[in-house]
């Protein structure tokens, strides 16, 4: 992306040449001129993206961690990623959220280089780590948490529950506050995040928050402030927590209340 003239029949051609000949996609676009059928404008546009592979890779060669972010930010301006995302023909919430995604690789390529400082090949293991490479028979799942959407979370319950990012601009999120949506939508999505806890519930924010390099302050969800104080609902921050007494009480008093309202039998 963007496409430099390759086709979806030329991409088929190079696809099968690189089979055929064990050379990968990569190995194919180097010798596209040694491929039948291929149009000259393709084989232009295969030698144009196999420079550029050729120019990032020289560059990230001995490459410390901490010049990742700057490599994976001079390779999408120079794709002209964002420019090809808001020229296609898709929605507008779409487009910005595609936006968003690519944002979101230049932060998590920051995160890589503050968390792996030593890292001798900074661009292998951050693909590495960012892939969803699992080992199924390796894999074992006890004694961890299940990572999931709001959306992707309705219809189930666990004993205890963490909603993070309960930010302003997260959720709501800064689309609808932005485009003068109804904010009941978000409003509901947040009530399923909180009826998914059976027993205990936390609700998190960001007191500050990465954005491409830069630390942002944040600013607590307005769902967040529109919880009643009491009936189960303990506010604080990280410099002065509650004690696990305060919490275990004030949450059996409040699930004893809701059972009562409900008529539910209080065994």
């Amino acid at each position: 992306m963007p496409s430099r003239g390759i086709g979806p029949t030329s991409l088929q051609r190079f696809a099968a040449f690189g089979t055929a000949q064990k050379c990968g996609l990569y190995g194919a676009l180097c010798r596209a001129s040694e491929i039948p059928d291929i149009p000259k404008s393709a084989q232009n546009g295969a030698a144009q993206f196999v420079d550029l592979i050729k120019s990032f890779g020289a560059q990230m060669e001995g490459a410390r961690p901490q010049d990742l972010q700057k490599h994976v930010e001079d390779l999408i301006e120079e794709l002209k990623l964002r420019d090809v995302i808001m020229a296609a023909d898709d929605s507008a919430t779409v487009s910005q959220r595609r936006i968003e995604n690519v944002n979101e690789v230049i932060n998590a390529a920051h995160r890589f280089a503050a968390m792996n400082p030593q890292s001798e090949s900074p661009l292998e293991d951050f693909i590495f780590m960012s892939s969803l490479v699992k080992d199924e028979e390796k894999e074992d799942d006890r004694g961890k948490v299940t990572l999931m959407t709001l959306h992707s979370a309705k219809g189930l319950e666990y004993p205890a529950v963490f909603m993070v990012g309960m930010e302003e601009e997260l959720l709501p999120h800064r689309r609808t506050i932005e485009l003068g949506g109804d904010l009941s939508e978000e409003r509901r999505l947040c009530y399923v995040g909180i009826t998914r806890a059976k027993k205990r519930l936390w609700m998190t924010k960001c007191l500050y928050r990465s954005n491409r390099g830069k630390m942002m302050e944040r600013g607590p969800s307005r769902f967040l402030e529109e919880l009643p104080e009491g009936e189960g609902v303990i506010r604080w921050n990280r410099n002065s927590p509650p004690t696990d007494d305060m919490t275990e009480s004030k949450a059996d008093e409040f699930f004893a209340k809701m059972r009562a309202q409900l008529g539910m039998d209080q065994g």
